[in-house]
């Protein structure tokens, strides 16, 4: 059975004595989105204003876990054979 009326007067569910209509659902999902944009915009420009030192911090922690990768690898090779690559 289709409701008459508009989409945003019908009712969806309630929660108490709160009924939430379509239109309810369209402006809470939307004001969700507008705030997630907003936050994602914000943190976009945080990181394309400290990029430089964002890709310094990148290496030296690169350099890093390539150390002690290695470093744990080299652990595990028996000393007395050798391991052909």
């Amino acid at each position: 059975m289709i409701p008459d009326g508009p989409w945003f007067d019908h009712k969806l569910f309630s929660i108490g004595d709160f009924d939430v209509t379509g239109k309810d659902a369209a402006i809470g999902t939307g004001t969700l989105v507008a705030i997630i944009l907003v936050a994602v915009g914000i943190c976009s420009i945080i990181s394309y204003r400290k990029r430089k030192s964002i890709a310094i911090h990148a290496r030296r922690l690169s350099s890093v876990a390539m150390r002690v990768s290695s470093r744990v690898a080299s652990s595990f090779r028996s000393p007395n054979k050798l391991t052909k690559i």
